[in-house]
């Protein structure tokens, strides 16, 4: 037995999932950073707006030397250099009186209280003020760098275990994930160990939750091949028995054409011989007809008219109810109003199923008897009836004449007791309701195939 090929894996879940968790884990951490950067940096703004005005009202209360004085910058918060300009009210105009280096000689700003502007190359922050006797104006200003620099280094502070500290989240994601991937590979090692034949549930013991539906569907799964082996053992058996009797009296009637000289004992056996191959013959048919519409088969169905079909399969059958006396009719008048007959099916299904109905129907009536073959329209819904005036079924008896190897007058009957089986089978292949019941004078059997409605 060749060795099973397992496939190659796609990916790795368990690596798949490291990385979607470091991944958010990762993508969190840099959200938080960005929101400290700018916590921080909103803060830095409130510390240094204070710092700078404050510095304005100092200088305000410094009375400054006459005339134009330049000094050093006066030391900010943090290192932060903060420049200066005082300007006193003349009748001539505004005159720089003090100012710190680097500050120039033109105003620093044109706008009363905090302003944020470009100037000499760079972003800075300025503040005005003028005094009390409305003649002096104090303009103050610093960089805006100092302010993204103590925001960087707060956000640094939380960038860093997080660069030291990925490598030791990922070892313990690898291993709380290996942990929790546990329960996918202990059901793994059970389906290798498992029998290929056996109906026992892998759900025996507590699963994960979301480990709990691939259970329930293999558990399901399992249950299904257990019930189809079942059915394929019995089936074996049925039909190995089956064909044993027919080729037992062959091989009978052939040793007594044999044994036979020149005669009518001869040739009465060499009828028997062609009368047993032509019904093993129609026993093998209706085995491989079964076998290709087991669970599994799919019906390609199309819009189509079975009237067709009816007379096609009544033709060909006409032979076999003349040498019965039996008279086989075919009724086809109930159509739609303008003459046709639609419904969604596969012809050559329909044409087994047909087939199988008037021939069973034309083999278990009496001898002029009447079988009576029907097509007619019930709403939206088209009815096959094929009804004879035999013997009939008992109510109680009908639903296992369904089954099959079924022949509930084997004394009479030369059939193989699987035609109505494959009739249920083909009929559930069309969504098509089958039901047995009696014929139209009170007797024999009537079968009722009742399609459903052609899909708009």
């Amino acid at each position: 037995m060749a060795a099973v090929q397992r496939p190659t894996p796609a990916y790795s879940l368990r690596r798949r999932l490291l990385l979607l968790l470091l991944a958010v884990s990762a993508l969190i951490w840099l959200a938080t950073i960005a929101a400290a950067f700018l916590r921080a940096h909103d803060l830095a703004d409130d510390i240094f707006d204070a710092h700078l005005q404050q510095t304005a009202r100092l200088l305000l209360a410094t009375e400054p030397t006459s005339g134009h004085v330049e000094v050093r910058p006066t030391p900010g918060a943090a290192g932060g250099e903060v420049l200066f300009q005082i300007w006193r009210r003349t009748p001539q105009g505004p005159v720089l009186a003090l100012h710190s280096a680097g500050a120039g000689q033109t105003p620093l700003t044109a706008v009363e209280g905090f302003a944020e502007t470009r100037w000499n190359g760079g972003e800075w922050r300025f503040y005005s003020e003028w005094s009390r006797d409305g003649l002096r104006q104090v303009q103050v200003g610093q960089s805006h760098d100092i302010r993204y620099a103590l925001a960087q280094e707060a956000a640094m502070r939380l960038l860093a275990p997080l660069i030291l500290g990925l490598p030791l989240l990922a070892a313990a994601l690898w291993v709380a994930v290996g942990r929790g991937l546990v329960p996918l590979a202990r059901i793994a090692e059970q389906l290798d160990r498992r029998p290929p034949d056996s109906p026992q549930p892998l759900g025996s013991g507590p699963v994960p939750a979301e480990v709990a539906p691939l259970v329930q569907a293999l558990d399901g799964l399992f249950a299904r091949i257990a019930r189809l082996l079942d059915n394929e053992r019995q089936f074996t058996a049925n039909a190995a028995h089956e064909l044993r009797t027919p080729l037992a009296a062959l091989k009978t009637q052939a040793q007594v054409a044999l044994r036979a000289g020149e005669g009518e004992v001869r040739q009465r056996a060499l009828l028997n011989v062609l009368e047993g191959t032509e019904r093993l013959a129609r026993l093998v048919e209706q085995l491989l007809t079964l076998a290709r519409l087991d669970p599994g088969a799919n019906a390609s169905l199309q819009p189509l008219d079975p009237r067709p079909l009816a007379r096609e399969v009544c033709a060909v059958l006409a032979p076999a109810a003349q040498s019965r006396q039996v008279d086989l009719a075919l009724d086809l008048a109930g159509s739609d109003g303008d003459g046709s007959l639609t419904l969604a099916g596969n012809g050559d299904l329909l044409r087994i199923l047909l087939r199988n109905l008037v021939d069973n129907a034309i083999r278990y009536t009496r001898e002029g008897g009447h079988v009576w073959v029907s097509l007619a329209r019930d709403g939206e819904r088209v009815v096959l009836a094929v009804a004879d005036d035999g013997p009939g079924i008992p109510a109680e008896a009908r639903e296992r004449a369904l089954g099959r190897f079924t022949r509930l007058a084997p004394a009479r009957a030369e059939g193989s007791g699987l035609g109505l089986s494959i009739v249920q089978r083909v009929a559930e292949l069309h969504g098509a309701a089958l039901s047995l019941g009696v014929g139209p004078e009170g007797n024999g059997l009537r079968v009722l195939v009742v399609f459903p409605p052609l899909a708009a």
